[in-house]
């Protein structure tokens, strides 16, 4: 997996916590790289978004505190990363699949059980 800088902010108060990281500067952006970012976020992002702030572009995940379990959280840093990953190619999470098979859900679970693995490994 490539290695990618990625903050991942909590507010207790305002009950959030986004995952985001950097794509790139905003400068030099084309029409066709919008559109492609506003269809994904359609259509093919699941839970991640790109977002543009200070003439950065970025892949980010927000989701509820309190709600969020451990498994949530590491499908949500998948996803991010896969977002990220996928600019100017698929704009595609990596998760989501128009099929109505088991495929998504069974490579979902692997990146999770990954990401554990990962998480156990740094811990070491």
């Amino acid at each position: 997996m490539a290695e990618l800088e990625t903050a991942v902010i909590y507010d207790i108060a305002a009950d959030r916590m986004p995952i985001v990281i950097p794509i790139g500067a905003t400068k030099g952006i084309t029409n066709h790289e919008l559109t492609r970012v506003m269809q994904a976020d359609y259509d093919s992002a699941l839970g991640a978004r790109y977002a543009i702030s200070n003439e950065q572009l970025w892949g980010v995940y927000i989701h509820p505190l309190n709600e969020l379990s451990d498994d949530e959280f590491l499908a949500a840093l998948g996803e991010t990363a896969g977002f990220v990953i996928s600019y100017g190619t698929s704009y595609s999470s990596g998760l989501f699949m128009f099929s109505g098979d088991d495929s998504a859900k069974i490579q979902q679970r692997e990146l999770i059980e990954e990401l554990k693995k990962q998480k156990s490994d740094a811990k070491e």
